[in-house]
């Protein structure tokens, strides 16, 4: 039966390959709100950023072990945004690519999350922005009509136009200052309070500031063009700013980990990149804006760790000022359950064999000898980069650690994970998740992700280096547990 099962699977995997166009992979992780998850959104944008001005492409679901994916059918290369409650990442994709996405939260008090306004609830709130309801939508629907897009002008100049820059920041500055005076008319016209003015001001400044940025995606760099910087580095990025504006609030990410983007056209190493933005960050102004986007930085790469991560994390302790923040990251990159055994809720999650025996954590994790926990997907495309490098450890190591294999595949989707398996010749003791226990009490929002148990039972390792991005730490988190 099983087999008739892979054969069928395969024989539509393979038909809809060539009857479909290349699908964009777009994949990732989700936090939940209040107790639940909500719904991952596709959209596409339109004419303007400024307002709501999008077309839903799809709506994912996200499964109980905080993961969603979805296959993306577009004819073209294009912007899109994925959004997830009031988070929105923009991304420019093409026909044929894999896509990771991750909207990540610090679930402790004075979350970085429960303090951002974002602009469309602050447009939204009649109670706290004075002026005719109807007059505002009406004022951001006449800014698309009279404005046109600013949307992705980096992709539709051609970069090898000696004067690209110039055009860039002419048409770029030129629609910024269209749209300030449309602002100032209107604001006579309907009398906005100036709350709702500064907001709207602001969001504005944040899509010009944004959309001078597109340079560094050609490999345009502030060493090599000064002038065209100038303006971004003297920008006066405050907390008032960033809380009432999303687009604002986009320039400022973008600015902390794209500004040296593509130096010379090479991009740096994953390492140099996270430094850069690390460092960046550090130097803001305003307290409240660096303590933000360092524990920005930290929390998203906390799940994939590069090989400067731990000392950037012990240079993170010593700037960021917030102590909730501090607190609240801490309270997950080295939770109370570090050198504690495993809660019997754990020990007794179950777990389902590859030949479809039931049992227990507790019974695949004998004393006596340490064992390591993979937690991988057959969706994931990370994890089928680490099998090899996986099954080498597993026979480095094999008189001294034990290795077991656990998938997060949904149920129902039993005969994808053993196609895997098999199409993988991935070899040791492998076990699907059946409840969420497991995947709860590892905080699992990424995956690949291990465990490491040692020999008494205790959690040795909760969160220890990204095997493709740090394989040296990676071996020395398994030397450890032998010490």
């Amino acid at each position: 039966m099983i087999r008739k099962l892979l054969l069928l699977s395969l024989l539509t995997n393979i038909c809809t390959t060539l009857l479909a166009q290349k699908p964009v992979i777009l994949c990732g992780e989700a936090y939940k709100f209040k107790n639940k998850f909500n719904t991952i959104n596709i959209l596409e944008p339109q004419k303007n950023p400024v307002g709501d001005q999008f077309v839903y492409l799809a709506h994912i679901p996200v499964d109980s072990g905080a993961h969603f994916s979805y296959k993306l059918k577009l004819g073209r290369a294009q912007f899109i945004i994925v959004s997830y409650m009031n988070e929105r990442q923009r991304l420019y994709v093409y026909p044929g690519d894999s896509v990771h996405v991750s909207f990540q939260k610090i679930d402790k008090p004075d979350t970085i999350n429960n303090l951002i306004l974002t602009y469309y609830k602050a447009f939204k709130e009649n109670n706290q922005y004075s002026g005719n309801d109807a007059a505002r939508i009406g004022f951001f629907s006449m800014l698309a009509r009279k404005t046109g897009s600013l949307e992705g002008p980096g992709f539709m100049l051609s970069k090898d136009n000696a004067n690209y820059l110039q055009i860039l920041k002419t048409r770029v500055t030129d629609t910024y200052n269209q749209r300030l005076q449309l602002l100032h008319d209107a604001a006579q016209v309907h009398h906005f309070k100036p709350d709702f003015v500064e907001a709207a001001a602001n969001e504005i400044r944040g899509i010009y500031l944004d959309n001078l940025l597109m340079a560094v995606f050609i490999g345009s760099t502030p060493e090599h063009d000064p002038a065209y910087f100038k303006e971004i580095q003297e920008e006066n990025i405050t907390w008032k700013k960033l809380r009432k504006s999303n687009a604002y609030l986009s320039f400022g990410y973008s600015y902390v980990m794209y500004y040296n983007y593509n130096p010379g056209g090479v991009r740096p190493s994953p390492e140099a990149r996270l430094a850069a933005a690390f460092v960046r960050a550090a130097n803001l102004k305003d307290d409240s804006v660096r303590n933000f986007f360092l524990t920005d930085i930290i929390s998203r790469k906390m799940e994939d760790q590069v090989g400067n991560f731990a000392e950037l994390m012990t240079r993170y302790q010593q700037i960021c000022t917030n102590k909730a923040y501090v607190d609240g990251v801490m309270a997950i990159y080295q939770p109370s359950v570090l050198n504690k055994p495993l809660p019997e809720a754990v020990l007794n999650a179950p777990l389902m064999s590859n030949n479809y025996q039931l049992f227990t954590l507790r019974d695949v994790i004998k004393k006596g000898k340490p064992v390591f926990i993979d937690f991988w997907a057959s969706w994931c495309g990370p994890c089928m980069k680490e099998i090899p490098i996986l099954q080498h450890y597993k026979e480095l190591y094999k008189d001294q650690i034990e290795f077991r294999f656990v998938s997060v595949d949904k149920k129902g989707k039993e005969v994808d994970w053993l196609k895997a398996i098999k199409d993988k010749n991935f070899l040791g003791e492998h076990y699907l998740i059946q409840d969420d226990a497991l995947t709860n009490f590892a905080q699992l929002k990424t995956i690949p992700r291990y465990l490491i148990i040692d020999k008494e039972g205790k959690l040795n390792t909760f969160r220890g280096p990204n095997l493709l991005e740090d394989e040296k730490g990676f071996e020395n988190a398994l030397k450890a547990v032998l010490q």
